[in-house]
């Protein structure tokens, strides 16, 4: 199973973490949590939500999902590019069929799926781009064509 890890703000849309929310469960990602800072509004969330920042959060996170049969995690931060289903799947593909342990698109390194072998390595890099850096000879990149990315702006309508 390929878990979801959202990454929030409080001032992101809410209707933006809907949108990622329903692009994951299409691509039948259901087990997810969120990581969001204090002003966040979460109580609609069906799921873990982890409070704070940093890779720390992220790890968290991770150990907040459950562990039974969890072979990686998706890492979806709002202010990424928009999430498609048809994203998602390219990159659930990308993992089971490469047999490596960070899956990117070919552009960017957002979204970005973690095996949860390195995931659980997350609260020793500074960063999140570090960590994928420090692992580059972990990482598959696929050919994904994600949708066109709307603004902030347009995204708070």
């Amino acid at each position: 199973m390929i878990a979801g890890i959202i990454h929030g703000q409080s001032g992101q849309p809410t209707r933006r973490l809907r949108e990622i929310i329903g692009a994951l469960h299409s691509a039948r990602v259901q087990e997810l949590a969120l990581v969001a800072d204090d002003g966040m509004e979460t109580a609609w969330f069906d799921g873990p939500v982890i409070r704070g920042k940093g890779t720390a959060s992220l790890l968290a996170a991770v150990r907040a999902l459950p562990q039974q049969d969890l072979h990686g995690v998706l890492y979806c931060p709002l202010e990424g590019p928009k999430l498609s289903q048809s994203l998602v799947v390219d990159l659930l593909q990308g993992f089971w069929r490469s047999g490596q342990r960070i899956i990117l698109p070919t552009k960017g390194w957002r979204p970005v799926i973690i095996g949860t072998v390195l995931a659980l390595e997350l609260g020793q890099a500074q960063s999140l781009e570090e960590f994928v850096a420090s692992h580059a000879g972990e990482i598959h990149r696929i050919s994904a064509v994600a949708p066109a990315a709307e603004s902030l702006e347009d995204s708070r309508a």
